[in-house]
């Protein structure tokens, strides 16, 4: 260290100089490990709260591998994850700007390791395509999740390809409600 920096050093820690406040970086397509406070922030789709918990919907997007369409567009499949969050252990931190209906919810560490099958966020950036698995076309609890209007809402906006949406509307007339 030279004297500069060590004359800067020492306003700092006196407090004649200010630290800048540094934003908090989010990124929609991952869920981000905050050091300081032990937390993991994501952003996910709020689709009803109680006075006790709040309910988020999540869905993976699954790459395959191998899978690129003629247009470029990345094949991917779907993890549908809808559950609740206490609101006791969780923070809402605001609304995503780019993407109408998420918001960042900062989660604590060893919440997010309990339910990391449904916290884990997994979104493919660029241009995609959602599909459906033959094993998810014959499967009824996969179909009953996919004619959830929320569901199709959630994927409307984060992948606006027009014919990956109506690859689902066609798999969901397949579901047949029990009875």
């Amino acid at each position: 260290m030279n004297l500069q920096e060590d004359i800067h050093r020492i306003k700092e820690v006196m407090g004649v100089v200010l630290k800048p406040e540094i934003e908090p970086i989010y990124d929609f397509y991952k869920t981000v490990y905050s050091p300081d406070d032990k937390s993991i922030t994501g952003a996910y789709m709020i689709t009803g709260e109680d006075e006790n918990n709040i309910q988020v919907m999540n869905i993976k997007e699954m790459a395959r591998e191998n899978r690129i369409f003629m247009d470029n567009a990345q094949d991917y499949s779907l993890n549908i994850q809808k559950f609740n969050l206490p609101k006791s252990q969780v923070e809402v931190l605001g609304k995503d700007e780019e993407m109408e209906g998420f918001n960042y919810i900062k989660i604590p560490y060893w919440l997010y390791k309990k339910m990391i099958d449904q916290l884990e966020v997994i979104r493919i950036k660029g241009k995609k395509r959602s599909d459906v698995t033959y094993a998810q076309s014959k499967n009824n609890n996969f179909l009953k999740k996919l004619n959830d209007p929320d569901v199709i809402k959630y994927i409307s906006i984060t992948n606006p390809d027009k014919s990956g949406i109506a690859n689902l509307r066609y798999a969901v007339q397949r579901y047949k409600p029990e009875e």
